[in-house]
């Protein structure tokens, strides 16, 4: 590819579908990033390798998008499509096989809306990075101002609305979770207290009997 292609500088790159394709993958980087930050709470208090996992997934999402702004380079692209399939990897297998490592190890974790947009835009960026990297046809087709900021506009209106939609969905489900075993616990509370008032009351009929049966043998 030619330098122009890959290696300028904002200011000086031309309008080419290369040029879309970084505003693009770094738009969708910074969403999966932000899903990711989104949900670092909530496992650092299942444990604190999750926590970790994540916090460093998300902290490189974000760096990366940065340079695919400013000045994209070959080697970038695949840094991008190398580093996205691996975390898809590692969803994949908690999705299937269960998780690896952890106090959770074993559990197979249900798939939900938020983390299948997560991987659908990691996905995007692998494909789109893959492309960009080996195909010199694709990446220098000129493309008009217009149609180029336009497309990028999209995109990060595209991206925005459904990483909200998707944090969304996931608080009023972790909101509903936290309520379940809240009543579950309740439930089980009033069960306990249930079992004991039957205890107690049979202890109470047990001591009236006998003091019932004292009171009317005959004395000697």
């Amino acid at each position: 590819m030619t330098s122009q292609s890959l290696e300028g500088r904002l200011d000086c790159r031309p309008n080419t579908l290369e040029r879309l394709a970084a505003f693009g993958t770094a738009l969708l980087s910074l969403g999966a990033a932000g899903i990711h930050f989104a949900v670092l709470g909530s496992h650092f208090e299942e444990w604190w390798g999750y926590g970790v996992f994540f916090a460093v997934v998300a902290s490189l999402q974000a760096l990366w998008a940065l340079p695919m702004v400013h000045s994209p380079g070959r080697w970038l692209y695949w840094a991008g499509a190398v580093g996205n399939a691996a975390v898809i990897a590692a969803w994949a297998v908690t999705r299937t096989a269960g998780i690896p490592i952890g106090p959770s190890e074993g559990e197979v974790e249900n798939a939900q809306f938020i983390d299948l947009l997560s991987v659908g835009f990691q996905a995007l960026i692998v494909a789109v990075c893959v492309a960009m990297a080996s195909q010199k046809q694709i990446a220098t087709r000129r493309l008009p101002a217009a149609a180029l900021w336009t497309a990028t506009f999209v995109v990060a209106v595209g991206v925005m609305a459904l990483t909200s939609a998707s944090l969304v969905d996931w608080a009023s489900a972790a909101e509903g979770h936290a309520h379940g075993e809240a009543a579950a616990e309740s439930d089980t509370h009033g069960e306990a207290a249930d079992e004991a008032n039957t205890h107690g009351d049979a202890a109470d009929a047990d001591a009236h009997s006998d003091g019932g049966e004292a009171a009317t043998m005959p004395a000697d």
